[in-house]
């Protein structure tokens, strides 16, 4: 079992453990005449379960509003409330790139490099390791322009991420990756018809953050083939969606 396979084996069977404890103990206060201090554990137990299903979609519809603001302070402040490190495994890493790329949408490279840096990544999962790497990837498209070593970046986070089909949320990750290289094939001069189909595929399943960057990939490329009303089309859902993220512009405007 490879180190990716492993660890949401264990963020799933652990949890599950867990619940199964808490619902028995549950069960045993109700028989003992406990009240309300049956139902604690049981809340305990579902809640996570609840957070991970009702909350995707308001979660994202937040993030849509938050995106309006002209700086990237609200959105890092949810993050922050969001992603509680010590709730979550790896919580400190995944709070520091979620803050990471928020401040990068904003252009403020500095705060970025810095939510990198304050948490260690050695000896993390590979699957963790691979956000600080997609993190330098964008920074490579979005502030320093180099966009080989983006391209390279995107596509060994791409490796490193790699998991089992079969594991829930599994799909959206790996083609949230894989945006992530076609847009640095894309900046690289490297655009092709499947390419540009498999990008515009992605607009329907990835949340916000994603359509996000992938609508700005495809703004590069229409502009690339000549196609100015596809190219306006995909910066005006971009300016529709996040008016101040200065990062998301055509590069050279």
């Amino acid at each position: 079992m490879t180190p990716n396979t492993r660890y949401p084996v264990i963020l799933r069977v652990v949890p599950g453990l867990m619940a199964a404890l808490l619902v028995s103990w549950s069960v045993a206060l109700s028989a003992a005449g406990q009240g309300w201090l049956a139902v604690l554990p049981f809340v305990v137990a579902v809640s996570p379960l609840f957070v991970l299903v009702a909350g995707r979609r308001s979660g994202d519809r937040r993030v849509r509003q938050l995106l309006r603001a002209d700086s990237p302070e609200p959105l890092v402040a949810f993050c922050r409330q969001t992603i509680r490190p010590g709730r979550l495994p790896d919580g400190d890493v995944l709070l520091a790139q979620a803050s990471a790329v928020a401040y990068a949408l904003y252009a403020d490279y500095p705060s970025a490099r810095a939510a990198l840096t304050e948490v260690t990544w050695d000896r993390r999962p590979p699957l963790i390791r691979a956000m600080r790497t997609s993190a330098e990837a964008l920074l490579c498209y979005f502030e320093t322009r180099e966009y080989v070593q983006g391209l390279n970046l995107a596509t060994a986070a791409q490796e490193l991420a790699a998991v089992p089909a079969a594991f829930p949320g599994a799909r959206t990750a790996a083609a949230a990756h894989e945006s992530l290289v076609e847009i640095g094939q894309v900046l690289c001069g490297r655009s092709t018809d499947e390419l540009v189909a498999s990008l515009e595929r992605k607009m329907a399943v990835l949340p916000t953050l994603g359509r996000l960057l992938v609508a700005w990939g495809l703004t590069v490329a229409y502009r690339q083939r000549g196609d100015a009303a596809r190219s306006e089309a995909n910066m005006a859902f971009i300016r529709e969606i996040a008016p101040h993220c200065r990062a998301l512009v055509l590069p050279g405007d």
